[in-house]
């Protein structure tokens, strides 16, 4: 009695984590105002998908046309959705008779919105700013190493979470979507992260912007420092103002942040020549 062949299933081994960690370094070395970052997720993803799917050239085309749909995340956290996008890929490839064509394109879609909220509140609004804050002041004092801090503080999380999540995502899979939505894990991460980089941006606000006014009056025979007054008043109050006036600029009358650095530097330029801050 003879038994059956049993076809193996093809399965992500931890090469391919390997392959997609690395790979997901160039995510947005090209980029397509079309389709944004579609042509970095499926180079990524180019060696599993031939592997799966490398004996059958419609079912490639398919995963090829999947993962070059329209595309666009904080790119420090793509590797969470290569995760699930990898589980999906497994499962779809060994329940040929379950198309999952729709549902992975669906999954990706609807992960864009979420890990671009979490990526760009804790990386661009946590990480670069602490990063940022912390090599300046070193570099301010002259110490060089100060850019090797930068460097550090900021990839370190980047480097390692890269690696976590995609693993995470893999575990997950499909059910992540639904698994946040009715939890609020999103709302809760997000709003924590908003409140350490509104922190962090106070913090940085009092430390390294300085407004100050050299004017001083003579009335009835005694000089008044206009300097003095304000400090009086409130210590900072000048920076304060100047940044919560870039603010309403920017929020309120959308005006974009590099035209007002120009108009900031050239009224800056003006009123020092006149004396009027210094």
């Amino acid at each position: 009695m003879t038994t059956p062949n049993v076809v193996d299933k093809k399965r992500i081994t931890k090469k391919d984590f390997v392959t997609v960690y690395w790979r997901s370094m160039c995510h947005e070395a090209t980029f397509s105002y079309e389709r944004m970052q579609s042509v970095g997720f499926i180079w990524t993803l180019a060696p599993i998908l031939k592997r799966f799917y490398g004996d059958d050239e419609e079912e490639l085309k398919k995963a090829c046309i999947r993962h070059t749909t329209f595309f666009n995340v904080t790119v420090q956290i793509v590797t969470f959705i290569y995760g699930v996008a990898l589980a999906l890929e497994e499962k779809n490839v060994n329940d040929p008779e379950e198309d999952l064509n729709n549902l992975i394109t669906t999954a990706k879609t609807a992960l864009m919105g979420p890990m671009s909220a979490i990526g760009d509140t804790f990386y661009w609004g946590t990480f670069k700013i602490i990063a940022t804050g912390v090599g300046c002041s070193l570099c301010i004092q002259g110490n060089p190493l100060g850019v090797l801090a930068f460097i550090l503080l900021y990839n370190i999380p980047n480097w390692g979470i890269r690696w976590y999540i995609l693993k995470l995502g893999y575990r997950l899979g499909e059910n992540f979507v639904e698994s946040l939505s009715t939890g609020g894990v999103i709302e809760r991460l997000t709003q924590a992260a908003y409140i350490i980089g509104l922190m962090v941006c106070g913090a940085m606000t009092s430390s390294y912007v300085s407004v100050k006014t050299p004017l001083v009056f003579s009335v009835g025979g005694s000089e008044v420092i206009i300097q003095e007054i304000f400090d009086s008043i409130y210590i900072g109050i000048l920076p304060l103002c100047t940044v919560l006036l870039f603010a309403w600029l920017m929020r309120k009358k959308n005006v974009k942040p590099m035209p007002l650095m120009i108009s900031a530097l050239v009224i800056c330029m003006i009123l020092g020549l006149l004396g009027i801050i210094g």
